[in-house]
């Protein structure tokens, strides 16, 4: 069988097929769309974040340079799409209807997204919970009733995928504890004991953060939560990257400017997953030093319209 990382799988939910109709009606120009479609979700996601301008420029020429972006264009993956909707999640973050939409379709497109629906409801933020799964629910059978309801499939190929840590590209913690010499169980426990970890993350953010650090440790989170973790995957790192510059932790330029494609061979591999995972801790201890949600937000909407 197919393993995780070959062409003929399709790891992704039958809904998410209906954002690919457009490009196949296109022909062989769909592909050259697609790409574009990409930079385009960059730049937008870019532009709409909520800090200053001079944050912006900072984070659309380092991530530019950067080999998450430009790698994950070239394969064609869908981490640029998410880009966008995660920072649309951000910009509307005290929206209830926009957050639930943003973690419907972020996880209609990429599962790990669903994070989000904890996180919403361990905050107790029931309309946002509500929105999401009204339109998860309404996309789904939509795309059930033009043929799209391939989930038994979907279920299988993802229980195929998941026994991945002895993938060579897999730069998920029990991948990368297996090539350093552990053995094929431990390794899998430990990213067994990384998912869990992970989720307990999300509620302890849910409960002890503020808003807006709290919303990126989980947008964040997705990229490590599950077996599979690819180097373009730290493309998402740019937005608690954004959120450091803002409050000026000026050492988080150091994190896009370690992923620049000049350096791909001179950087280790695992600087892309330690990159998410060190960003998750720094949101920890930044963001409980953050003034309260309502004030924070308004903070950060008086500084991005500086």
């Amino acid at each position: 069988p197919a393993r995780t990382g070959e062409c003929p799988l399709f790891p992704y939910p039958p809904p998410f097929v209906l954002i690919m109709i457009p490009f196949v009606w296109l022909g062989s120009a769909g592909m050259w769309a697609w790409i574009a479609g990409a930079w385009v979700s960059f730049a937008v996601g870019t532009a709409i974040l909520p800090v200053h301008r001079g944050v912006r420029l900072a984070v659309f020429l380092l991530g530019s340079i950067g080999w998450p972006l430009i790698y994950g264009v070239r394969i064609g993956q869908v981490v640029p799409l998410l880009y966008l909707i995660f920072a649309i999640g951000w910009r509307a973050l005290r929206q209830d209807t926009t957050v639930g939409v943003v973690a419907a379709v972020g996880t209609l497109i990429k599962v790990q997204p669903g994070l989000l629906l904890v996180w919403l409801l361990v905050r107790r933020r029931l309309r946002a919970l509500a929105a999401a799964i009204v339109a998860m629910v309404a996309v789904t059978a939509f795309a059930a009733a033009i043929g799209l309801n391939a989930w038994t499939e979907f279920v299988r190929t993802i229980v195929q995928i998941s026994n991945a840590v002895d993938v060579p590209a897999n730069l998920a913690i029990g991948a990368s504890a297996y090539r350093l010499g552990v053995g094929l169980d431990v390794a899998n426990a430990i990213q067994t004991i990384n998912t869990f970890a992970i989720v307990g993350l999300v509620a302890a953010a849910a409960r002890s953060l503020p808003a807006v650090p709290g919303y990126l440790v989980v947008i964040t989170a997705t990229q490590v939560l599950t077996p599979i973790v690819w180097s373009h995957y730290a493309l998402i790192v740019l937005l608690p990257t954004a959120y450091f510059l803002q409050y000026r932790h000026w050492w988080a330029l150091l994190i896009p400017l370690c992923q620049a494609w000049m350096l791909v061979a001179a950087v280790p591999d695992v600087v892309y997953p330690l990159s998410l995972y060190i960003s998750i801790g720094a949101l920890f201890v930044i963001g409980r030093r953050e003034v309260p949600d309502r004030a924070s937000s308004r903070a950060l909407a008086v500084r991005a319209a500086r």
